[in-house]
């Protein structure tokens, strides 16, 4: 009994242990820079967000090349386990996105449009 007790405990170790392993390459999945374009009426408009840790989460900005906007700060960026929401108000953008292995795949609503976002990480 003793060493079954004993080989249950050394087992739950080892899952919080990768469970532990499995969040951290999460985060380091995350932070960075991700590229991907959204297409409206036939016209391809390029998008950055750039994901950094911050005190208790994350932060994030926006790039909109095309419109000559860089570091635009965002007011929410949420992780949870593999999905990130990103929120900017005051022009009602939110990206709500879910990692799969080296993108981001989402949806990008704005003015009561929802529009299919797909990014991929940039070295910038």
């Amino acid at each position: 009994m003793q060493l079954t007790i004993q080989k249950s405990k050394s087992l739950l170790s080892l899952i919080f242990l990768f469970l532990t392993f499995q969040v951290v390459a999460q985060d380091q999945n995350l932070t960075g820079s991700w590229e991907g374009s959204l297409t409206t009426q036939g016209v391809e408009l390029p998008v950055i967000f750039n994901i950094s840790k911050a005190e208790g989460g994350y932060s994030s900005t926006m790039d909109s090349p095309a419109q000559g906007a860089t570091g635009i700060p965002m007011d929410e960026t949420k992780v949870s386990g593999n999905e990130i929401t990103i929120l900017f108000q005051q022009s009602g953008i939110k990206y709500v996105a879910r990692l799969e292995g080296d993108k981001l795949q989402g949806t990008f609503y704005q003015a009561g449009m929802e529009l299919p976002l797909k990014m991929t990480k940039i070295d910038k």
